[in-house]
């Protein structure tokens, strides 16, 4: 059985196993919501993903296209195009999330 991610907190120095993590979302503004966790001992916010409506789009048709795209019967060709659609639309996702979370710090 796998233990885990092990997780050292930036300001108390307290290490805690990423199962023992409660993920949270909160609205932050308008249509703009953060996913996070804290750290069980201090209490220091760690932001996993900041989305808006057009990241949360992005979001839902990654899980779409995963894996119901990668299990049809594709060519070489089709298969890399795949690969390349998903990678380029998972950076995008990170990329905007990146600017969001900037933006409301």
């Amino acid at each position: 059985m796998s233990k885990g991610t092990r997780i050292k907190c930036d300001i108390c120095g307290f290490n805690f196993n990423d199962s023992k993590i409660k993920i949270k979302k909160q609205k932050v503004k308008d249509d703009i919501e953060q996913t996070y966790f804290r750290c069980p001992k201090c209490g220091k916010k760690y932001v996993i993903l900041t989305t808006d409506t057009t990241i949360r789009k992005l979001i839902r048709r990654q899980k779409e296209m995963y894996p119901a795209e990668f299990t049809k019967d594709l060519t070489d060709k089709e298969y890399t195009e795949k690969v390349h659609e998903y990678n380029a639309r998972k950076e995008e996702i990170k990329s905007r999330s990146r600017e969001l979370t900037k933006a409301i710090e």
